[in-house]
């Protein structure tokens, strides 16, 4: 099932975004979101290596697992906050050069993509896995 739901929203996000995916990448906007994210995680403690263990181990101990849950659900909202973040930024930039009219489309489109980042890997990976990884220890520790 779980497959079946990525696949749902990779299609849904491939048909929404159509033959404008060129448009959808910004590496200073992605650098804002993933760097801003693990500096966040790094600066609250988390042991990120424990986080991509407990994905991809099937022998993980029930407390790694739970520590790797609270450290994606806390990577979740990280990246919300960092892709705000990355907005605001953006939108700073763009309000600072208004004097050329046609620039502002452009460049209000860019300030939006950090958002975007973080909606996307926000609560379409690091919600599930959060939920996946409490899902195992519950199963574990029975």
């Amino acid at each position: 099932m779980r497959v079946l739901g990525l696949i749902v929203l990779c299609t849904s996000l491939m048909v929404g975004i159509g033959s404008n995916l060129d448009v959808m990448h910004d590496t200073s906007s992605a650098i804002i979101v993933l760097v801003g994210t693990v500096g966040l995680l790094l600066l609250g403690g988390n042991r990120l290596g424990n986080m991509f263990r407990a994905i991809f181990s099937a022998e993980a101990a029930v407390a790694d697992l739970l520590d790797a849950a609270r450290a994606w659900k806390q990577a979740a909202a990280y990246l919300l906050v960092c892709g705000g973040t990355g907005t605001f930024i953006g939108l700073i930039i763009m309000l600072m050069h208004m004097e050329d009219p046609t620039a502002v489309a452009p460049a209000m489109a860019v300030s939006l993509l950090p958002t975007f980042y973080g909606i996307v890997l926000g609560l379409g990976i690091g919600f599930p896995l959060s939920i996946r990884l409490e899902d195992r220890a519950r199963a574990a520790g029975i």
